[in-house]
This record gives C-alpha cells, structure tokens and sequence, in this order.
C-alpha cells in the first residue's frame, strides 16, 4: 500500500503537534532557569534541548525572543549575577558574605593560642582549631630556628 500525499501530510501535522506540546512544556521551564541566573548553556542542558532547537524555537514563537531578553535584564537578576562575580573574584567578600549567611559554620572562632604550643578552644570549629595549631607549631619551629642561628653566631 502506498502512502499518498494525504497520510504524508498527516505523518507530518502530528510530528509537528508533538513537537508544539514539548515546546509549550519546556518553554515554562527554560524561563524560569533564565529567571534564576542560570546562562543559556547551562539552561539547554538542564531542559534537554540543543542550541539549535532552541533558536528554532525563538524564530517559531512570536515575542519569545524579547520576553527573553526582558527575563535576563531584569534588574535583581543582574544584581545576583554581579553580587556571585564579586564573590568569585574577591576571597574575603565570599568570607564575609558565608559569616553572615552561615554563622555557625563560620564565626570569628574565639582560640586562645599559648606561647607553649598547646591551642585552648573555646566554641572553636574543630576545622579552625587544626588550622590554628598548624600555624602554631610553624610559628615555633621559625622562633626555634632563629633563636638557634642568634645562639650559635
């Protein structure tokens, strides 16, 4: 049985139905992950399309292409993208910033560090603590050795 340009056009309006109702799902979702910050790449990848899925989408859906463009200007989203850059590229910004957002986890610790070596926590993390005494025992050794080069001269 041959297939007449009939079934043809058929075939090729329910391919082109299935393909509508997954743009009109995954459209809802690409905009939210561009509501997020989150960049194009990173977006296709998480909804599963390609990039030229995605640009035929923005030439088949009228004003997709400008609701986008507004979803990524949008003016607390550019601040969030600022505020993570400044974070990435200054370490004491991105300290200060997880005091605030994690107290427990990074507070000022209150160490009491003795000439003897030994370090006394009070409500220390443990993590600083073996930091601390690292820094401390280096801290002898550099005074022994000194102390030892001023003895022998």
């Amino acid at each position: 049985m041959a297939i007449t340009q009939r079934h043809k056009n058929l075939i090729a309006r329910g391919i082109r139905a299935t393909a509508a109702r997954r743009r009109d799902k995954k459209l809802p979702e690409l905009k939210a992950l561009f509501a997020l910050g989150m960049n194009l790449e990173k977006s296709l990848q998480r909804i599963g399309i390609s990039d030229t899925t995605y640009y035929r989408w923005l030439d088949e859906v009228d004003g997709l292409r400008e609701e986008i463009q507004r979803i990524k200007l949008d003016p607390l989203i550019q601040a969030h993208q600022t505020w993570r850059t400044a974070l990435i590229n200054d370490p004491k910004l991105a300290y200060e910033y997880l005091k605030t957002k994690e107290p427990d986890e990074f507070k000022t610790p209150t160490t009491k560090v003795e000439l003897s070596g030994s370090v006394a926590s009070g409500d220390t993390n443990p993590k600083m603590a073996d930091a601390i005494a690292v820094a401390v025992t280096d801290e002898l050794r550099r005074r022994n050795i000194e102390a030892n080069k001023d003895d022998g001269k």
